[in-house]
């Protein structure tokens, strides 16, 4: 891991959708789709490429969404901005969205409605469903 300068707005970087229940029937992608997992410490990872956010699965993989960078940095809710920051060669991570696992009680509920407002927000302004066949 090496120190990457920040992010071009216009950057394009890539979300795999490893369940298929992260679509909807009408083919959109449910919020959870960016919701961040237990190990996701340092963010939502995506990727540079489609072929770089597959090579990160040895299961299949259900879709991909396409980010743009500079939406995800117009996201913010009270004082919690979002950002994507690049940790390695072929892959970054969605940093900001409030990371719920080591949480209990109010506060983790609290933060689980602010994580699912950011989350919400990323899949309506900021991400776009693409075409992928696996």
């Amino acid at each position: 891991m090496g120190d990457f300068p920040p992010l071009q707005s216009e950057s394009i970087v890539f979300r795999a959708i490893i369940y298929d229940n992260l679509i909807k029937k009408d083919g959109s992608v449910r919020w959870q789709a960016f919701k961040p997992r237990e190990k996701d410490v340092d963010g939502v990872s995506v990727a540079f490429t489609v072929q770089d956010a597959v090579s990160q699965f040895s299961d299949p993989i259900f879709g991909m969404m396409s980010v743009q960078v500079g939406r995800v940095r117009e996201i913010a809710y009270q004082n919690i901005t979002l950002d994507v920051i690049q940790d390695e060669d072929t892959h970054a991570n969605i940093t900001g969205i409030p990371y719920i696992w080591n949480l209990a009680g109010e506060e983790k509920i609290t933060l689980e409605d602010i994580m699912q407002y950011l989350c919400n927000q990323i899949v309506k302004l900021a991400a776009q469903k693409i075409d992928y066949e696996a």
